[in-house]
């Protein structure tokens, strides 16, 4: 939001990927739902912290995490890059039979 162009990078495109998913699995924007107008919005993405939307069993739980690590604040805390936020999910999908 800040078009601070040194630290955008396909972090900021796992940030979008984590409030898409989130919207399209609990019918609500982690950020926009509720929100007065465009600065609370702002304030919320600058400021809120999701918290995991996905906690029915173990499954959902980890797959969770990865969504709440791509909507973390700082980019260095973040999947560096696609490949690695797909290596994660590869990694709870076997580790619960998912094919």
């Amino acid at each position: 939001m800040r078009n601070e162009k040194p630290d955008i990078d396909s972090r900021s495109d796992l940030f979008a990927l984590g409030v898409t998913v989130v919207e399209v699995f609990t019918g609500a924007h982690p950020f926009r739902s509720g929100a007065s107008g465009h600065l609370q919005i702002v304030q919320r993405v600058e400021n809120d912290i999701v918290s995991n939307p996905f906690a029915a069993d173990q499954f959902q739980t980890q797959f969770g995490d990865l969504i709440c690590t791509m909507l973390q604040k700082r980019r260095d805390l973040r999947p560096r890059n696609a490949a690695d936020a797909i290596g994660w999910l590869d990694q709870i999908e076997a580790a619960h039979g998912v094919i």
